[in-house]
């Protein structure tokens, strides 16, 4: 993944304002490390990719009724 991947896939699962936050959130780590993945100045983990594809199936997965 590269790191505009990384942005535009924040940017779509988060929106433009609360991207950064969002990937801290569900990747657990801390806001500077997203900052360092975004700018390339860290390299991305190859699990990243990994978990943000599940999270977004997840996240856009009908949730069932409870009855």
């Amino acid at each position: 993944m590269t790191p505009k991947e990384f942005e535009r896939a924040g940017i779509q699962l988060f929106g433009p304002k609360d991207w950064k936050a969002g990937m801290s959130r569900v990747l657990s780590r801390h806001p500077s490390m997203i900052w360092r993945y975004a700018t390339g100045e860290s390299p991305i983990p190859d699990w990243v990719p990994i978990v943000l594809e599940s999270f977004r199936v997840g996240w856009s997965m009908p949730r069932r009724r409870t009855k």
